[in-house]
């Protein structure tokens, strides 16, 4: 569905459901129920997974959606750093390097297993 044609009708139901409150409930009451939504999806997707056309969609969807995801992480960990009290995700796995990864993973305030990454990471650069 075209994006403008998806919010237009998004802001009719918004709209709609502000008019009556109601409304939600009797929607609620007439959907199927999750499983059944989960099967047909499954169902319609295993369909169409080996369309050369498809397939193609879905990987320059995945080759968006990956940077932005890993993007997304780097900036969750340099903000958690940050909130620890260092510049940096680099910075605090220099600080803490003389630390166990796991007594260095509860100051950062990040898991042993990011401190571990990280510190390979670092010490190949």
């Amino acid at each position: 569905m075209a994006t403008d044609t998806r919010a237009a009708l998004s802001q009719v139901r918004t709209a709609a459901m502000a008019d009556d409150p109601e409304l939600i409930g009797r929607m609620r009451s007439a959907a199927l129920p999750q499983e059944e939504l989960l099967r047909r999806s499954a169902d319609a997707r295993a369909g169409t997974d080996d369309l050369p056309a498809v397939r193609a969609a879905r990987a320059a969807a995945a080759r968006q959606a990956l940077p932005a995801a890993q993007q997304a992480r780097r900036d969750a960990l340099e903000a958690t750093a940050q909130a620890a009290g260092y510049a940096s995700m680099a910075e605090a796995i220099r600080a803490t390097r003389a630390l166990p990864s796991r007594a260095a993973a509860e100051r950062i305030g990040v898991g042993a297993s990011t401190v571990n990454r990280w510190r390979i990471r670092l010490a190949q650069e």
